[in-house]
């Protein structure tokens, strides 16, 4: 049966779907998107969800799709679709064998409807595009029905869900004598230890392009349309890892990741996460983790 695709509130559930499905780490973590709404209407789920992450031997992993049944709600399949939490991206791989297992499962349990939301793209980091191909391939061969929540509309504002979004979207007039507040980056600021150290990594490494300064603070570069300012202020490195604490992260874009790696390797950086060909993470000289992705072909 063909998979639908539509906007709406999983939650509010107006398709009637028995059994609601999405992407789950390997770490027993539910902190961020939709997973936290999935951790508060199913308490008991995420509690064994956590233990099954915790226990020796795992018992939750990539490729997994694990059924949790609630009584007065929709059933829910966890699938195992990212190993480790924001910075280790989803895995296309997982995502089919999980969603092949999915299938499986809803037959043997007499399931034949199923909602989901994107799943392996926002936190998770994959190109909906492609996760969308392998959705389609295989829920769209399933025989029960398959609805996948596409663009999230909250339940209290939502226009039927099988219906399309508005193409039309009202806007306030704008102020006479103001402009709109719409914000616009144009750099970021760097803080470093040692100046001359970063200004090296920079430019040698990651090619930056030194801009003039006059104000004597620090050094500035032109990276793409990315303004990086190099500010000599800090005490200590940072942890090349992601914390528990809010931390600033880059993220860049190249047209080919094994040359980069390549030129990462040559110049000794620290490579924190060698990635899945798609994408990898390394560290400046004071351990700002820097996400490099490989740009997407236009096919």
């Amino acid at each position: 049966m063909p998979i639908e695709f539509i906007a709406g509130d999983l939650f509010a559930n107006v398709m009637q779907a028995q059994a609601f499905a999405h992407g789950c780490n390997c770490q027993g973590s539910m902190g961020a998107g939709i997973a936290v709404t999935f951790r508060e209407h199913y308490p008991a789920m995420f509690d064994q969800y956590h233990a099954k992450c915790k226990a020796q031997p795992r018992q939750f992993n990539l490729g997994d799709a694990w059924l949790w049944k609630e009584k007065a709600l929709p059933w829910v399949f966890n699938l195992g679709t990212q190993e480790a939490i924001w910075h280790a991206r989803a895995s296309y791989e997982a995502i089919e064998t999980a969603a092949t297992r999915m299938t499986e499962i809803a037959d043997a349990e007499g399931i034949s409807c199923i909602a989901m939301p994107r799943i392996g793209v926002g936190y998770g980091g994959l190109s909906w595009k492609k996760v969308k191909v392998i959705l389609e391939r295989i829920l769209g061969g399933w025989s029960g029905r398959a609805i996948v929540y596409e663009t999230f509309i909250p339940a209290d504002s939502a226009a039927p869900a099988s219906a399309p979004a508005p193409s039309i979207v009202q806007r306030a007039p704008k102020r006479k004598g103001s402009s709109a507040s719409r914000f616009h980056g144009i750099a970021v600021t760097v803080v470093c230890c040692d100046l001359e150290q970063s200004a090296t990594f920079y430019e040698t490494v990651l090619g930056a392009s030194r801009l003039p300064t006059d104000n004597g603070i620090g050094r500035s570069y032109k990276l793409g349309k990315l303004q990086i300012h190099l500010l000599q202020n800090a005490e200590s490195k940072n942890p090349a890892t992601f914390p528990e604490h809010a931390q600033f992260m880059l993220w860049l874009e190249v047209a080919d990741l094994e040359r980069a790696n390549e030129r990462f390797v040559a110049n000794q950086v620290q490579i924190v996460d060698e990635g899945d060909g798609q994408f990898m993470m390394i560290a400046d000289p004071d351990g700002l983790l820097i996400e490099v992705w490989e740009k997407e072909s236009a096919a």
